[in-house]
C-alpha cells in the first residue's frame, strides 16, 4: 500500500503543479494578447516592430512585482521571443 499511496501522492502534485502552470500561461496570453490588440489597433499596423513592442512590455509587466532590473531583462526576453515566434509564423 506505500507505494500506492506514493504514486497517489505524486499524481497529485502533478495535478496542482499543471493547473498552476496553466493559470500562468493563461496570465501570459492575456497580457501578450491586450497589448498587442491595443498597439495594432493605435498604429494600425501588423508589423514586425509591433512584436518587439508588444514583446517587452508584456515582459516588463509579468516582472514588474520583482523589480527595475527584471523588468529590463523581461523586456528583452519577451521582444527577443516574439521576433522569432514572428519571423517564423510569417507575419
Amino acid at each position: 500500500h506505500g507505494s500506492m499511496d506514493q504514486l497517489r501522492h505524486s499524481y497529485r502534485g502533478i495535478g496542482q503543479a499543471s493547473s498552476r502552470m496553466a493559470r500562468q500561461f493563461c496570465k501570459v496570453g492575456v497580457v501578450y494578447g491586450g497589448v498587442e490588440c491595443l498597439l495594432e489597433r493605435e498604429r494600425a499596423l501588423r508589423d514586425l516592430p509591433n512584436a518587439v513592442y508588444t514583446g517587452c512590455i508584456t515582459g516588463s509587466i509579468l516582472a514588474f512585482q520583482a523589480g527595475p532590473q527584471a523588468m529590463a531583462f523581461g523586456c528583452m526576453g519577451f521582444a527577443a521571443f516574439s521576433v522569432v515566434i514572428e519571423s517564423f509564423m510569417g507575419t
